[in-house]
């Protein structure tokens, strides 16, 4: 668990994959409550946080090169919050996910102390690491409908990469996620869509990312949080409060 406390979890996956991941991989951290993280980013280190304009769909920013990610925490984003430790940027142009040439970015020296980051409510937090490269995603159920998780592994097949370890971040609880009837035609095979009375079904969100990955030949492990944005007192929840707040999952260059 993390040592700070704003966080549902932080994993750093140096240490975590040590004995079988041959890339150094950067500190990831699901799930704080933005409102409450502020304080947090000077504690991690962090001098910058970019974050993306969601709109729910599948585009990703690609980031090869140091240079291309300094001239967008420069130029091409603005500050939303700015404190003595840093800010935080938002990305003019709209994505739901970051895909990131880790290796090429962590010899960037003067990148060190910059994260990456999505925002989600009830949606899902996604990484998907690879030999070079990671993707950072935001998947609510549009997302996963119009293919973020396909989009992603074109991403990783284009730079001829190839996605070993999936963590999924937390997202509403599969037992309270109540969704129409209709969602059975969003998602018809892969059973993420149950019904428990005549009028009331559920979504299980994770179970349509796996069946999503399995389909895209994806069969490594697959990380699933024991907390969850509904039931969990230090998560935001949409469906819950109807709040605008929302979680911050961050990946952080060290």
């Amino acid at each position: 668990m993390s040592q700070h406390e704003d966080f549902f979890s932080s994993h750093h996956y140096r240490t975590v994959l040590s004995k079988t991941y041959p890339m150094p991989v950067p500190k990831v951290v699901f799930g704080g409550k933005e409102s409450s993280s502020r304080s947090v980013l000077s504690q991690m280190g962090v001098r910058s946080v970019g974050v993306l304009t969601q709109v729910h769909g599948a585009e990703l920013l690609c980031i090869e090169a140091g240079e291309i990610a300094e001239r967008i925490f420069r130029h091409n984003a603005e500050p939303r919050e700015a404190e003595p430790s840093g800010g935080i940027f938002e990305t003019e142009k709209k994505y739901d996910g970051w895909f990131l040439n880790i290796r090429a970015l962590q010899r960037e020296h003067r990148l060190r102390g910059v994260a990456f980051g999505i925002k989600t409510a009830d949606c899902l937090p996604v990484l998907l690491i690879g030999d070079t490269h990671i993707a950072l995603l935001h998947a609510g159920w549009r997302g996963l409908e119009k293919g973020i998780l396909h989009r992603a592994e074109e991403h990783f097949s284009a730079q001829h990469d190839t996605i070993r370890h999936v963590t999924l971040g937390p997202a509403a609880d599969p037992a309270e996620y109540e969704v129409g009837e209709e969602f059975r035609t969003h998602f018809p095979n892969s059973g993420a869509v149950t019904a428990v009375s005549n009028n009331k079904h559920l979504f299980n969100i994770y179970t349509e990312a796996t069946h999503q990955l399995r389909l895209l030949n994806y069969h490594g492990p697959i990380e699933i949080p024991l907390q969850h944005t509904i039931t969990s007192p230090h998560l935001h929840s949409h469906r819950k409060a109807r709040t605008p707040n929302r979680n911050l999952t961050l990946l952080q260059l060290t």
